[in-house]
């Protein structure tokens, strides 16, 4: 029955589907790879959705951040289309800038300066977008931004620097705090010992007095 009810269904099935259309030749196949690469595209609006960013740099703990959306407007409509190559490269640069200008500021300008000089550069799209969940933020002029961004990092790696020396100290006083308050109670319990063997022997040499002097008296 299994058989049957198989060969009935594939029977079923169009001829045109039962089948996978058959593969270009090498000729063929290069003019599609020619036609694709050479056509021109023109995107009103691109959205991404859901971006996970994780950025570790040298002794800092790793910070991670989302964007839950990046939009790109209007792409190819300055200069009658791009290319596919263009249009994955502005969708690359497109990402990093995004994901710069939305990372936390202790690692924004390390970010900066390390990729974003040669971002965004004439690119043909009109506006770019992102939202770190309180609503939709515009990238701006980024070539400035990236170089003011760069200027200010010595000055940021100064105070990461400094931060990280008085969570040192911090700690280190409280190591140093309870040591002292370790070698404190030590030497309490020190003393209280101490005080509870002199009236141990205070007690015992008492008693063996006293009954020394009943013993010559009788």
């Amino acid at each position: 029955n299994i058989v049957t009810t198989t060969r009935n269904a594939t029977q079923a099935i169009p001829p045109g589907l039962a089948t996978p259309p058959p593969m270009p030749d090498a000729k063929t196949a290069v003019d599609l790879g020619i036609k694709a690469m050479t056509a021109k595209i023109e995107v009103d609006r691109l959205e991404l959705s859901n971006i996970s960013a994780s950025v570790k740099i040298s002794a800092l703990p790793a910070v991670q951040y989302t964007l839950q959306r990046i939009v790109i407007t209007d792409i190819g409509k300055k200069h009658g289309g791009v290319y596919l190559y263009e249009f994955m490269q502005i969708l690359v640069e497109a990402i990093l800038m995004s994901i710069i200008k939305a990372a936390p500021s202790n690692v924004q300008s390390f970010l900066a300066s390390a990729f974003g000089k040669d971002l965004g550069s004439e690119l043909d799209f009109a506006m770019l977008h992102f939202d770190t969940g309180e609503g939709l933020e515009e990238v701006g002029e980024f070539s400035g931004w990236v170089t003011a961004q760069a200027a200010l990092l010595p000055l940021k790696m100064a105070a990461t620097s400094a931060s990280m020396t008085e969570q040192a100290m911090e700690v280190g006083a409280k190591i140093t705090g309870m040591e002292a308050d370790a070698s404190l109670a030590a030497t309490k319990t020190q003393a209280e010992l101490g005080l509870k063997a002199a009236q141990t022997m205070a007690k015992l040499s008492m008693g063996f007095t006293n009954g020394l002097t009943q013993a010559l008296t009788r």
